[in-house]
C-alpha cells in the first residue's frame, strides 16, 4: 500500500549539527558556513591570543551577547583574515530577518538535500491514526482494543499504546 503525503507546514528536523555564529556569515541574502578549523587558521598571526576571541570560542551554550561575536565581527576589526570568506564549505538560503550571532540548527541531510527519516514519518502518521481514532471512536474503543490484546496474552496498559 502506498501513500503519497503533502507536508501542510514548515517542518524542521534537527540534525544535531549546530553551526555557532563564528563559522558563518552572512552575504547577499546568503548564509556562507566555514569548517572551524578554517577559522582557526585564518586568524591573523598577532591576534592568536587575543582575549576576546579567545572567550568567543570557548563559551559554549553561553547566552551572553558579549560572547556571541560574528565572524563578520571579527572579520572587520582585522583579527580574522577577509580571506577566509573564500573557504567556505556550504552555502544557504538566508530566511531570518537577523541571525545577529545566533546558533543555527542544521536540518537533516543527504545528497539530495532535506529529508524528513522514515522514523519520523512513522511517528507522525501514528500520531495522526491515534487522534483519528480518538476522535471518531473515543478513548473508550481504544481501551477495549487493549482489553482485548491483553486478553490474548498481553501485558500492556492503556499508556503504553499511547505513549509508545
Amino acid at each position: 500500500m502506498a501513500f503519497i503525503l503533502k507536508i501542510l507546514s514548515p517542518v524542521h528536523i534537527h540534525s544535531g549539527e549546530v553551526v555557532k555564529s563564528m563559522n558563518y556569515t552572512v552575504r547577499n541574502k546568503e548564509v556562507l558556513i566555514f569548517d572551524e578549523i578554517d577559522v582557526i587558521q585564518s586568524i591573523e598571526q598577532k591576534e592568536i591570543l587575543n582575549d576576546e576571541l579567545l572567550r568567543n570560542f570557548a563559551a559554549s551554550d553561553n547566552r551572553r551577547k558579549e560572547y556571541n561575536k560574528t565572524l563578520n565581527y571579527y572579520i572587520n576589526r582585522g583579527i580574522i583574515h577577509k580571506s577566509v570568506i573564500d573557504k567556505y564549505k556550504t552555502k544557504a538560503i538566508n530566511n531570518v530577518q537577523d541571525l545577529s550571532g545566533q546558533e543555527i540548527y542544521r536540518m537533516m541531510m543527504n545528497i539530495r538535500g532535506p529529508y524528513i527519516p522514515g522514523s519520523t514519518l512513522k511517528g507522525a502518521v501514528r500520531t495522526a491514526i491515534l487522534y483519528d481514532y480518538l476522535l471518531n471512536k473515543g478513548i473508550d474503543y481504544i481501551k477495549d482494543a487493549v482489553d482485548f490484546l491483553n486478553y490474548r496474552g498481553g501485558r500492556y496498559l492503556i499508556d503504553d499504546y499511547i505513549i509508545y
